[in-house]
């Protein structure tokens, strides 16, 4: 009998396993905001919170010709792979910079964050693009523990990577406590559907639930009817 999850001879830790051995999927893969090309700050990830270092690029001069195409921001089965290359001379010299998150070091539920972030030029205005984040634990989640917080940075939807994430965590963490010989039938991902897919449909409903508001929606004077 195949084995359900990746478990190696050598004993990886269970964050490691994935659904199917020798392979892992990519859940989802976010839309980056043009306004990442503006991003001067280099992220440091130490102990699940983050730091900023100023950067000197030239990303602004070839985001869509070179830099875009190696951008990435993927949710993958337990974790997240962020990749902010770095044009560091003109045209020559492009640096990929990979950092991973893995799932069993989040603390938090990523979501959007409007103020107060390294990330916001005056404190409010998202000019590298929206930003969602995490902390080491819930109560710390807020933009006045700002210096605890990791952030993913320059999404054209944080809304909907916070979203992708609550939802490939909770299936990780369902993966993660179930046995091998019986995986959870009541992911997602094993009824054939992805997370795109998910968010997509839950975008649909919402328009379609605001449109029916707006239809029946009347304004009534003295019984009678206005609009």
């Amino acid at each position: 009998m195949s084995e359900k999850y990746d478990t190696p001879a050598n004993g990886f830790h269970d964050t490691f396993k994935t659904s199917e051995f020798g392979k892992i999927q990519v859940l989802y893969s976010a839309k980056l905001s043009r306004r990442a090309r503006f991003q001067t700050w280099k992220i440091i990830r130490l102990g699940g919170t983050s730091f900023q270092l100023p950067v000197i690029d030239f990303n602004c001069c070839y985001w869509d010709s070179h830099v875009a195409k190696r951008a990435y921001v993927r949710i993958h089965e337990n974790r997240i792979e962020i990749n902010a290359p770095s044009m560091k001379l003109p045209g020559c010299v492009l640096k990929d910079d990979v950092q991973v998150v893995y799932f069993d070091t989040i603390g938090a539920a990523y979501k959007k964050e409007v103020i107060c972030t390294p990330f916001h030029f005056l404190g409010f205005l998202p000019w590298w693009g929206e930003v969602a984040a995490t902390a080491p634990h819930p109560l710390l989640n807020h933009f006045f523990c700002f210096c605890c917080r990791d952030y993913v940075v320059g999404l054209e939807d944080a809304d909907e990577f916070s979203k992708a994430m609550t939802i490939a965590y909770e299936e990780f963490k369902a993966r993660d406590t179930s046995t091998l010989e019986d995986p959870p039938t009541n992911q997602m991902m094993v009824k054939g559907n992805s997370i795109q897919d998910i968010i997509d449909r839950e975008k649909q409903m919402k328009e379609e639930k605001n449109k029916a508001r707006g239809t029946n929606f009347q304004v009534s004077v003295a019984g009678h009817k206005v609009i």
